[in-house]
């Protein structure tokens, strides 16, 4: 009989697949079993934690619920967060592990020398013991048991690190007294940095002077100076002040030398650079120490911790007087002042042009002003800013240009006052600007130059820009 052999070599490959089929399922349903999967642990509402006892590398702590607040006895009388207690009793009442994991024997899990063991008690009396181990190389994650001689999970990292972390990741990191969370910017405000010390205070009455400025605070500093402050500047500097939050936690209970290491306090115990603010009556007292990288050392009365502070926050690190201060320097309102007299200094001698003010009408030299003409002169003469501290006194010279202003009395018999401003050479194109005797501040010499040529065109009935 004549054997049909592509009909023998058909059987032969499907037997073959066959068998391919077969071997293909098996060891597929065997990786399966080894696959590692996910597996819940604890699935209930974090309202249901009773209790939490915690045992790390870091120390030990224990927080409970009592009428409804997490309570910690080890932060007794410190403030704390109950947003970072509703976050541990997320974390301690869901629990998801990775199960069926390829462990080698030689292989140390770091259960012998934990780095956490936890304790969770729930409102049933149930409990459940966390053992945390060593971690896993390869995903980060860390080795877990339930029991001594029980199977053996993963916890992700994310989800160890609430069992890992330090007591005062519980504290509250906010730092400002502003229990009514306004945003008004302070009313006072003391602080102290390596230029000195300042005082910044809200005027009972605030006003727009002459220049334009809003002018609502006054800043004074321990050098001496004091006058009204740029509102923009301090907005600039102290925009967190309503917000003040702290980067972490460095230390519980620092004794009287390790405040000192962290230049927070003086060898007699004072703080070196304090910062006091009020809120709507509401007092916030801290104090600054070193910089350590992107943050300064900090702390709060009444609050044995040492924390961080972002230099993010802090726009008053490198805040002077020259920064706090209206640049203006002598700005009032028109109707403030009765006579101006302007003297400028030329080759020939002297120029001068005297301003008679009513309140209606103004005359120069005799010459009536269009209320257009003298607003844009006025304003000429009192726009001069200080643009430069000046490093060196004024010379003993001549001015080129003085401006006396004769203030209207407040009263019908009082004295007037008068107010003198000289500006003298100062260096190479700066002139120095000298209210009533104090010369601190410059000027570029073309503030100069433009108003001696505004005051001749004024008299000759030509129009003047206020700009220069």
């Amino acid at each position: 009989m004549k054997q049909n052999k592509p009909l023998f070599t058909a059987v032969c490959v499907f037997a073959v697949l066959g068998v391919l089929v077969w071997l293909l399922s098996f060891l597929g349903h065997i990786s399966d079993e080894r696959r590692p999967v996910t597996i819940t642990l604890s699935d209930r509402a974090a309202a249901v934690l009773s209790q939490v006892q915690i045992k790390n590398d870091s120390g030990s702590y224990t927080v409970s619920l009592s009428d409804g607040i997490y309570h910690c006895p080890e932060l007794s009388g410190l403030p704390c967060s109950q947003q970072a207690f509703d976050l541990l009793a997320q974390g301690c009442t869901q629990i998801v592990a990775t199960s069926n994991l390829h462990i080698s024997e030689e292989q140390d899990l770091g259960f012998d020398r934990p780095h956490a063991q936890v304790d969770i008690v729930y409102i049933d009396d149930t409990v459940i013991n966390l053992t945390i181990g060593a971690q896993d190389e390869d995903s980060g994650g860390y080795f877990l048991r339930l029991s001594e001689n029980g199977p053996v999970y993963l916890l992700s990292q994310e989800d160890a690190s609430l069992f890992l972390q330090d007591v005062t990741c519980y504290m509250s990191l906010e730092l400002v007294n502003n229990t009514s969370e306004s945003e008004t910017f302070p009313e006072q405000i003391h602080f102290s940095n390596q230029n000195g010390r300042f005082d910044i205070s809200l005027l009972p009455h605030p006003f727009v002077d002459g220049a334009g400025n809003l002018l609502e605070y006054t800043v004074s500093s321990s050098d001496g100076r004091s006058g009204y402050a740029d509102t923009g500047s301090l907005t600039a500097c102290f925009f967190s002040l309503n917000t003040l939050q702290a980067g972490r936690v460095v230390q519980l209970t620092p004794t009287p030398e390790e405040l000192v290491s962290y230049g927070l306090t003086n060898q007699s115990g004072d703080w070196v650079h304090p910062l006091y603010y009020t809120i709507n009556g509401e007092e916030t007292r801290l104090a600054l120490g070193n910089r350590s990288g992107d943050y300064y050392y900090i702390c709060k009365e009444g609050i044995d911790a040492v924390y961080t502070l972002p230099i993010a926050q802090m726009g008053w690190e490198n805040a002077d007087y020259f920064a706090l201060m209206n640049r203006n320097l002598f700005a009032p309102n028109m109707e403030e002042v009765a006579q101006i007299e302007a003297v400028v200094r030329t080759e020939n001698g002297t120029d001068k042009y005297v301003f008679q003010l009513d309140g209606t009408t103004a005359v120069c030299n005799g010459i009536s002003l269009s209320d257009r003409d003298f607003s844009e002169i006025y304003q000429l003469l009192i726009s001069f800013e200080a643009e430069y501290e000046m490093e060196d006194p004024a010379e003993n010279i001549l001015p080129e240009l003085t401006l006396t202003f004769t203030m209207t009395p407040e009263e019908e018999d009082a004295k007037a006052q008068t107010h003198t401003v000289r500006f003298i050479p100062y260096g190479l194109r700066r002139h120095a600007i000298e209210v009533d005797g104090e010369a601190r501040y410059a000027i570029r010499s073309s503030y100069v130059q433009t108003v001696a040529a505004g005051l001749s065109a004024i008299v000759q009935g030509q129009a003047v820009a206020s700009g220069w």
